[in-house]
């Protein structure tokens, strides 16, 4: 019994374990796509303000980043 009760335990605590590591690396991947979404946007605000009060940039915009 004791010996199943073990199995039992080190099996659950490895799925929460794998469980944790998984939220993890999601809120991560979750976090740089927000932060290129703000990058992205703040460029395109950038390009926008600028073309509305006439600015011309010195060296032409590279779309490749």
């Amino acid at each position: 019994m004791k010996r199943n009760r073990r199995k039992t335990c080190s099996c659950v605590w490895k799925c929460k374990k794998r469980n944790l590591n998984g939220s993890l690396l999601w809120k991560e991947e979750l976090a740089a796509d927000y932060q290129q979404q703000v990058d992205d946007t703040f460029i395109f605000g950038y390009r926008c303000c600028m073309k509305k009060n006439g600015i011309k940039a010195r060296y032409p915009f590279n779309s490749s980043g």
